[in-house]
């Protein structure tokens, strides 16, 4: 038997895979097989030029745009802004150079001259650019069709070449496979519909009369029709149901798996199609049965080595106890992290750099580490054009690639996850679609940025439309052939389904499968909570010291207090950065601290508002943001300091600041840290700094009062001699607040004292929920609102 000599050429790996496996299940001899992007490299030469790599790439766009009315493009060329927005500039010069359209012809057609300035500004950009990459003896995307011969030897070994076409070849490519049949015969298969008549027409120009929703071989060489068949009316059963998360979009996944396997379809005829590839990292969270293979991998963000160097990252940039957590629980010690991240504000030169490097990332012998050490490689070259930057700068740039990336799905589930060009030229007999959605489908490309549709489509370039189009050809193409379609997307305030529905012809599908939540989150039944209304227990309050804020705990909630001060369950806080505010009123109260116990009376506004500001800067000298706070709060204090220094002349001194007191009432021991007392002529005055809002009790809500701080101060100063006031001191207004209802809460006080005496207590739950809101406790009380 004589070996097949042909080449077939198909749009992916998995295309091929999925016919080889077809073949195999036959007595047939394998013809050969490759990608159309595989086949391009080896049937097109470019003697005595290299290809050039990306990242050379953009350092010779980037010295190409080196002339004075590029700014008027409004690209910035320093080199990160220009990294970013370079990809705008490639897309369009390929489109120009694979569609055969020079920019004097886009010129010609553009009849109100309304891109005519940019236009030669991107002329002279390409014209530079071609001529630094002549110079270097490159070629690119961009001068490939200008530069490129045929590769005869390769393309005579083979005694026929097929091409299984699905979607769009441009001009170049047609021009490719012009040549080539003039060499090899060459056959194409082609299916056309509805969605891919702008492909249909270029045949057209050359001869081929296709007619709508018929499969066809093409003969390329000769230009007649070797087969025509009429494509049957598609089977297909859909079934469309909206969701209001993500997460129940997952929750519909899993059960259409479910369904369809039980309707008796293989796994491997089954694949979920991802428009958004977002949402493979929430699949790949619910797939603890290992169902899925991810033919797109997953982000190289959720590797170790990338989420080492971005925490780092993070926590040079912005050193809060988040950042420092995130390290810490990566294995870095502060200390050293500290010291390393020194030299982060530093240019570093490109030995240091790569030494750095070596120091945060180990080297292992795995694939992920091989992947990171290869995409380190190829940054190499662009180090000398940073060397002007801070390495944090460029660990950021290096970030950015490596975000990029994607490793590979090595765990072998049965039920494939792809996205949509992954489905070229494959067929499955049921499907599961997620995030079908207006905003994701269509999708966007960046090549419309510099030219409108119209002026598109006068050129003969690919226009928004047609990029649509193409989309919808693949979905349909693939839908038409399954047995099965589930499509889910997402319906609320901000989410609408795609027009593609509509435009499909599938809107009348829909079916609501109800709640699905409980297929990733099963229902328990709840059983009865532990803790019962009453918990009466023998508890003697004389045993432990009581503080204002430990009896307000008990009034407000006798649970809680139980809690708190009986059980010492300690509330676990996620650690986070305090708010600036509080932050500033403890830094008021150190300062004013420090400067009354230097000096327990100050005569000069002056004198008092400079040793004020220069505590607090040396408190703040660490933290930048909170010296603008403090700037802000400075001057707010100047009535307080006015007053201050009116006190001060009336006769007032600081007798003692944030001191301890206790004393014994109604056989109960009190507590107290008092922020400040005042003396004058024997008589003491009790001072409470409040920064924030005063606490005032009126008649109407004096009986259900629980703060009885001032009161507290009060009874435990009493062995200081004459107590005569007791104030709250406004640090933003300067004044000294007394409270209205003062004697009246200390009666108060006393009666609440005298009923703690007892030595029997019922520890009841609050029957206000609103104080259950913040409460620690509120999940062991099953008060969670």
């Amino acid at each position: 038997m004589q070996p097949d000599n042909r080449l077939e050429i198909y749009p992916t790996s998995r295309a091929i895979r999925e016919e080889l496996t077809r073949m195999l299940s036959q007595n047939t001899l394998l013809p050969k097989m490759t990608t159309i992007g595989e086949f391009e490299k080896k049937a097109l030469l470019v003697p005595g030029r290299t290809f050039i790599d990306e990242d050379t790439r953009i350092l010779l766009m980037q010295e190409a745009s080196d002339f004075s009315n590029f700014r008027s493009l409004n690209i910035d060329r320093e080199f990160f802004s220009f990294l970013k927005n370079s990809r705008y500039l490639f897309a369009f010069f390929e489109e120009l150079a694979v569609e055969m359209t020079k920019i004097d012809q886009l010129r010609a057609y553009d009849t109100y001259a309304s891109y005519d300035e940019h236009l030669t500004i991107l002329e002279t950009l390409l014209q530079k650019y071609t001529e630094l990459l002549d110079r270097k003896k490159y070629v690119d995307k961009i001068t490939l069709p200008s530069l490129y011969k045929i590769n005869e030897n390769y393309i005579r070994s083979f005694s026929q070449i097929e091409l299984h076409l699905e979607g769009y070849l441009n001009r170049f490519e047609f021009q490719i496979f012009e040549k080539i049949a003039a060499i090899t015969p060459l056959t194409i298969h082609l299916h056309t519909s509805r969605f891919n008549q702008k492909m249909t027409d270029t045949f057209a120009d050359i001869g081929f009369a296709l007619r709508t929703g018929y499969e066809y071989i093409l003969d390329f060489q000769n230009r007649t029709i070797l087969h025509e068949v009429k494509v049957p009316e598609p089977q297909t059963h859909y079934t469309i149901d909206p969701q209001q998360s993500s997460i129940e979009q997952i929750a519909f996944v899993k059960k259409k798996l479910y369904d369809f396997i039980r309707q008796g379809y293989a796994p491997d005829d089954i694949a979920v199609i991802l428009p958004n590839a977002s949402t493979a990292v929430l699949l790949d969270l619910f797939d603890e049965e290992n169902n899925f293979n991810f033919a797109m991998g997953f982000p190289f963000t959720q590797t170790v080595i990338y989420r080492k160097l971005d925490a780092l990252y993070r926590y040079f940039m912005e050193r809060n106890h988040e950042n420092y957590y995130r390290i810490k629980s990566l294995g870095f010690d502060k200390a050293q992290t500290d010291e390393m991240l020194k030299k982060w504000s530093s240019r570093l030169s490109f030995k240091e750099i790569m030494a750095l490097f070596a120091e945060l990332i180990p080297e292992e012998e795995n694939d992920i580490y091989r992947q990171f050490a290869t995409e380190l490689a190829l940054f190499k070259k662009l180090l000398p054009s940073l060397a002007h930057y801070p390495f944090h700068k460029v660990l950021h740039l290096f970030l950015n690639r490596l975000s990029k990336l994607s490793t590979d799905d090595t765990r072998g589930g049965k039920i494939t996850v792809m996205e949509i060009l992954e489905t070229r030229g494959i067929t499955k007999e049921a499907l599961i679609v997620v995030d079908f959605n207006e905003g994701v489908l269509p999708s966007i490309s960046r090549k419309d940025l510099f030219l409108s549709s119209t002026l598109r489509e006068a050129c003969g370039l690919p226009t928004p439309s047609d990029r649509e189009n193409l989309q919808k050809y693949y979905y349909n193409r693939i839908f038409d052939q399954a047995k099965e379609v589930a499509i889910t997307y997402l319906l609320d305030d901000q989410n609408q389904p795609s027009r593609f529905l509509e435009e499909l012809q599938i809107t009348q599908f829909h079916h609501t499968h109800g709640d699905l939540k409980h297929i990733l989150l099963p229902f328990h039944k709840p059983n009865p909570h532990f803790m019962k209304a009453d918990l009466i227990l023998t508890y003697d309050f004389s045993k432990t010291p009581l503080s204002a804020s430990a009896l307000k705990t008990f009034l407000d909630c006798k649970r809680k207090y139980y809690f708190k001060h009986i059980q010492k369950y300690e509330a676990f806080e996620i650690p986070k950065d305090q708010d600036n505010e509080r932050i500033v009123g403890i830094l008021l109260h150190e300062a004013l601290k420090e400067l009354y116990q230097k000096e327990p009376a100050w005569f000069s506004e002056e004198d008092l508002m400079i040793a004020l500001q220069k505590a607090l800067y040396l408190r703040s000298e660490t933290e930048p943001a909170l010296r603008f706070l403090l700037d802000q709060w400075l001057e707010l204090l100047k009535p307080f300091v006015q007053n201050e220094i009116k006190r001060f002349h009336e006769g007032f001194k600081v007798f003692t600041t944030e001191k301890k007191f206790t004393a014994v009432a109604e056989d109960l021991e009190l507590m107290g840290n008092i922020d400040r007392i005042d003396i004058r002529d024997g008589s003491y005055t009790i001072i409470d700094y409040k920064s924030g809002k005063i606490p005032a009790t009126t008649p109407r809500t004096l009986e259900k009062a629980t703060d009885f701080q001032l009161q507290f101060y009060y009874l435990i100063t009493q062995h200081l001699g004459s107590v005569e006031d007791a104030y709250y001191y406004s640090l933003k207004e300067g004044k000294l607040v007394d409270e209205a209802l003062f004697d009246e809460k200390l009666d108060l006080l006393y009666t609440h004292l005298a009923a703690l005496k007892a030595t029997e207590h019922n520890f009841t739950m609050t029957e206000t929920l609103q104080k259950c809101a913040f409460c620690p406790y509120q999940k062991i009380c099953d008060r969670i609102l």
